[in-house]
């Protein structure tokens, strides 16, 4: 039966490694800083974990926040014919701003408005209005209160993933700093050198 290469490759040994790393290893290799990455990087996993349906729940207050006003929206905003009463100002090649005037329900209005920079005083245009007769924006698409939820969800997500990934390496930079010196000053120790000396 051949011998196997001296190199051959482990089955399972990244299973193998992950299992020698658990806090309860007996083993005396492991120091308690050690012990203590392993705890903080489990504590991250499970804090990401977590994190996910915090970000849905999230996700779904501002969906459904979003829709609601949406809905408002739609509902009470509607156009109405008004009258450019001032020369148009150019703001840009093909646009300006005039201010316009119109009634609606009995109630007058004005405000100034974009309009095509070709527009004169006395051309009729577009407005939208609100319940009480007062100039508004166009209401927003339904499709807004989706994407908005979605980008709360996924914000607090990734900088939640962001922060604890951030925590995690810092920890570990600073255990392996600390590491470090105590192989150091243990190397030391045992061959007899001097602290200081280089």
């Amino acid at each position: 039966m051949p011998e196997p290469a001296p190199m051959a490759p482990i089955q399972w040994a990244a299973l193998t490694r992950i299992w020698a790393l658990r806090p309860s290893n007996p083993s005396m290799l492991m120091r308690p800083c050690d012990r203590f990455e392993t705890v903080l990087r489990m504590a991250a996993v499970i804090a990401v974990a977590l994190l996910v349906p915090v970000a849905g729940a999230l996700g779904t207050t501002f969906y459904t926040d979003t829709a609601a006003a949406v809905r408002i929206e739609q509902a009470t905003r509607s156009t109405v014919e008004a009258e450019i009463v001032s020369e148009p100002v150019t703001t840009d090649v093909d646009s300006g701003e005039a201010r316009v005037a119109w009634k609606s329900n009995g109630r007058s209005g004005e405000a100034e408005v974009p309009v095509p920079a070709t527009a004169l005083p006395g051309d009729r245009t577009t407005v939208w209005i609100d319940e009480h007769g007062t100039r508004a924006d166009p209401p927003r698409n339904p499709n807004v209160a989706a994407t908005t939820g979605i980008t709360a969800a996924v914000t607090v997500l990734l900088l939640g993933t962001s922060g604890t990934w951030c925590a995690v390496c810092a920890v570990s930079w600073l255990m392996s700093r600390r590491r470090d010196k105590q192989w150091e000053t243990e190397w030391r120790a045992a061959t007899g050198v001097a602290e200081n000396s280089p």
